[in-house]
Order: structure tokens, then C-alpha cells, then sequence
């Protein structure tokens, strides 16, 4: 599956960029440039898999800035292509046991994008994923008696995340047309750095800004579109780009401190 962005495409691109008129500060350190372009490469490899025939979209969201920011662009560049995108999922990982502001913040979000006039135009669906009774935090940890998670016995992030979101997964997935799309990104641990770059080694397509990988298991693609983005790209992104596109989240996480996130 070649993914690779063509030119034409690239100039294409340029005009889904929101104008912003720059600052002092921010012409000197290029801040603001930065994260136009980064804007410019996710929104390249959404299209690239769109034209690689992945038209129905599962966004994972778990209410940080990185999967805020993965939803934005996700359904910004859906608007743009909306004819040609059958279907759109957003499955909210709820493990119960999140931060009360956080997880405020994650459900009003969703509801948010449910009565946007901006996206009433999508088949877009929301989806809250929580873990089987069996598997929650605190029957497992008093009711199995499981030691408390540690780095050696990490047990809670399967039960509690990943088998809700694959159960999730497995109702909406179309083989073949389905993209998981992701806010994983670099930097954020040397543990996922060393899993991405194995997916890399093993045939992942990556580079200019992508990583996409195809999954036989679930028959169905990986793409992480901001996995080069950096912390500050992620939040200039959230407190500039996101507002000029119709979706303002200023209101909803702009009074949380951002170590929250």
C-alpha cells in the first residue's frame, strides 16, 4: 500500500489550512509555522488512507489533549471529504476511574461533538467503552485479590482499556475498510517509542508525519496522524487551530491546569 503523499496532493492540502495572522512572538520562534505544518502532514496521512480505501473511521478517545486533538482533525478533514466517508465511530475509553475534572470534561466533550451544528453533517456516531463488571479496578484488586498494579504485574491497563475498546472495536470494524485511528506519539514514554518503531521495522508505513500500520487480527488499519507531534504543537493546535475551525474547546478545558493532561 503505497502511502506516500504526492505533490499535487500537498498543494491541495495548503488550502485546508485555517489563515492566522502571526504575531511578533510568534514569527520568532516559528511555533506557530511549526504546527501548521504538522496540521498539514496529519491531514495528508488521513487523506492517504481515505484514498487507500479506508472509509469508515473508529477514532479511540480518552479525554487527554492527544486524543482531543486526533478527534479535531480527524472529523475537520472528514468535513472535508464528507461524500466519500461512509461511517465515523468515536469509542471513549471510560475506565472509571479517571480523574472526576477529566472525565467531566471527556463526557461533555462527546456531548459537545453530538450537538455541533458544525458536524451534523457526518455519520458520526459516540460511544462510551467501560470495562465487563468481572474486570473493573476494584473487583479485581478486593474482590480477586490482584496485588496492587505495579510495572511488574500491570494488569488494570488491559482489563480496564484495551479489551473495552476491543470489544468495541469488533461490533463496528468493516474488514478491509476500517482505520483505527490514534493520538499516540513519540516522546511520550520509551516503552511506546520502542512498539512504534518495532511496527516501523515489521512493514508499518512511516515517515513525513505518518505511521499506519495494518492489523490482520482485527482486519483493519492503525494510523496515529500526530505521532511526530510534539507537547507544545498538540496544545498550540488545541488553543489556535481548533477554535478557527468551528470546534471551541476553550470554554470546556481552558480553566484546567495542563499538567491534568
Amino acid at each position: 500500500m503505497n502511502l506516500k503523499p504526492s505533490s499535487a496532493q500537498n498543494k491541495d492540502l495548503n488550502l485546508l489550512l485555517p489563515r492566522k495572522r502571526l504575531g511578533a512572538r510568534e514569527r520568532q520562534d516559528g511555533s506557530a509555522l511549526r504546527v501548521l505544518d504538522r496540521v498539514k502532514e496529519a491531514k495528508a496521512a488521513l487523506l492517504h488512507v481515505l484514498e487507500a480505501g479506508f472509509n469508515h473511521w473508529i477514532v479511540t478517545f480518552s479525554g487527554g489533549k492527544d486524543s482531543t486533538t486526533t478527534v479535531v482533525l480527524s472529523l475537520e478533514t472528514a468535513l472535508e471529504y464528507r461524500g466519500r466517508i461512509q461511517r465515523i465511530d468515536i469509542i471513549y475509553a471510560d475506565t472509571m476511574l479517571e480523574i472526576p475534572v477529566i472525565h467531566d470534561y471527556a463526557l461533555s466533550f462527546l456531548e459537545h461533538l453530538r450537538s455541533c451544528a458544525h458536524l451534523q453533517s457526518l455519520p458520526l456516531f459516540l460511544h462510551v467503552a467501560t470495562p465487563r463488571v468481572s474486570e473493573r479496578f476494584w473487583v479485581c484488586l478486593l474482590g480477586k485479590g490482584y496485588p496492587p498494579p505495579n510495572q511488574r504485574f500491570r494488569w488494570c491497563t488491559r482489563r480496564l482499556k484495551i479489551e473495552p475498546v476491543e470489544d468495541a472495536l469488533k461490533q463496528f470494524i468493516r474488514p478491509g475498510q476500517t482505520v483505527i485511528i490514534t493520538g499516540v506519539r513519540f516522546g511520550e514514554s520509551n516503552d511506546r517509542d520502542r512498539r512504534l518503531i518495532r511496527s516501523c521495522a515489521r512493514g508499518g508505513e512511516c515517515g513525513q508525519g505518518l505511521w499506519f500500520q495494518y492489523r490482520k487480527r482485527l482486519q483493519a488499519g492503525y494510523l496515529a496522524p500526530i505521532v511526530d507531534w510534539r507537547d507544545c504543537d498538540v496544545w498550540d493546535f488545541l488553543e489556535f487551530i481548533a477554535p478557527s475551525w468551528g470546534l471551541t474547546f476553550r470554554h470546556k478545558i481552558g480553566h484546567l491546569p495542563k499538567r491534568a493532561f
